[in-house]
């Protein structure tokens, strides 16, 4: 799997990332203004340029791949891609302002105040703007969060030796079982270390619920510190693990096509159904900004938006979803608390504290 290291928090981005857009020089680059192109103009603008190159959006990530089949078969447009994090995503747009080489990518939501400041993302508001919500969309167009993941548990009941399905922090922290947890250090692994304060705290400004959460189960010997992620969950190594529904709906399949006969379980984390995603953005300095564009009007459509449902992911569109699509997915109900984080500066400082108070208080206790 290509486990991408998504940074949510804007810390380390300011300190590293504008440094590098400083190195690159004060030269500007004359940029296509792409919202006043006509559909027409932006699809031949994008047939004449035949090409996108993008940076961390691998086929593997919510069906991506399915994204770009479409928009090749569609469009005649080649894709190639770069998997990085996202922090990797907004340096390489700065240091390559001069001379660049890619033109899009999708960034974790945390990180687009930071995008905004660098000043390496340029403005498209597709057809399907107004349909998005307004707390997923730069005002400006600037970036636009195309899909969701919430947070969920997948169980190796094998590995537990019992037929037991955890859907909450309660039933985890009753069970006896260990979870492994990786980093602080992506998306997925800092909300699922912060997610116990939603379950036992008031949430985003409750960190303290959730560091007390982890002393408790590192001292009573319940955290796994193997590596995080499908690889050991696939080997059967794992007991319990955090991620995204769509990442852990994928696992499943894998293991369920391996014939391995491992039995797996996933669920929604139900009191702490913590729900976000990743946004689209084009380099203010893309060598193929139509093309970019006209991905992102696909990624956006209705066709796109269930392209990354059968990926497992949510669509950040209110669109119909088939029934055979949702028989593939957890059952719907199981979202009826899900927690959307609209809030990026919260979100930012949420996860800035867990970081530094997981290496604090909670890493010296693992050794």
């Amino acid at each position: 799997m290509n486990k991408r290291c998504r940074l949510l928090f804007r810390v380390i981005g300011i300190c590293i990332l504008l440094p590098l857009a400083g190195c690159a020089g004060k030269k500007e680059t004359v940029s296509v203004d792409l919202n006043n192109l006509t559909m027409d103009e932006l699809i031949a603008g994008a047939r004449k340029e035949g090409h996108i190159e993008s940076v961390g959006i691998p086929d593997d990530w919510a069906n991506w791949g399915g994204v770009w089949k479409a928009v090749t078969e569609k469009y005649g447009l080649t894709h190639h891609d770069t998997d990085m994090g996202s922090n990797e995503e907004l340096a390489i747009f700065a240091s390559e302002k001069d001379n660049p080489t890619r033109d899009m990518g999708d960034c974790a939501f945390g990180l687009m105040p930071t995008a905004i400041e660098m000043d390496v993302v340029q403005s498209y508001k597709p057809s399907a703007w107004d349909s998005i919500p307004d707390w997923a969309k730069d005002p400006e167009g600037r970036w636009i969060l195309g899909y969701l993941g919430t947070l969920s548990f997948i169980v190796n009941k094998d590995l537990a030796g019992r037929d037991i399905e955890i859907h909450s922090w309660q039933e985890f922290k009753d069970s006896g079982l260990k979870i492994t947890t990786g980093e602080p250090t992506g998306g997925a692994t800092q909300l699922g270390m912060l997610s116990p304060a939603f379950a036992f705290g008031n949430g985003l400004d409750d960190v303290d619920a959730a560091i007390q959460f982890w002393v408790e189960m590192a001292k009573a010997g319940r955290i796994d510190t193997g590596a995080w992620g499908r690889p050991r969950v696939v080997q059967g190594e794992v007991q319990v693990m955090v991620d995204w529904d769509y990442n852990n709906l994928t696992t499943r399949d894998v293991i369920i096509e391996s014939n391995s006969g491992m039995n797996v379980a996933v669920h929604v984390v139900a009191d702490a159904a913590l729900q976000t995603g990743y946004c689209a953005i084009i380099n203010k300095y893309a060598p193929h900004p139509h093309a970019s564009a006209l991905m992102l009007e696909y990624a956006l459509s209705d066709e796109g938006q269930l392209e990354k449902v059968k990926g497992y992911a949510s669509p950040i569109r209110d669109i119909p979803i088939p029934n055979d699509l949702l028989t593939m997915l957890i059952p719907r109900s199981e979202y009826t608390r899900a927690i959307p984080l609209t809030d990026l500066e919260k979100l930012s400082k949420a996860t800035e504290e867990i970081t530094r108070r997981w290496q604090d208080e909670v890493v010296p206790l693992l050794f």
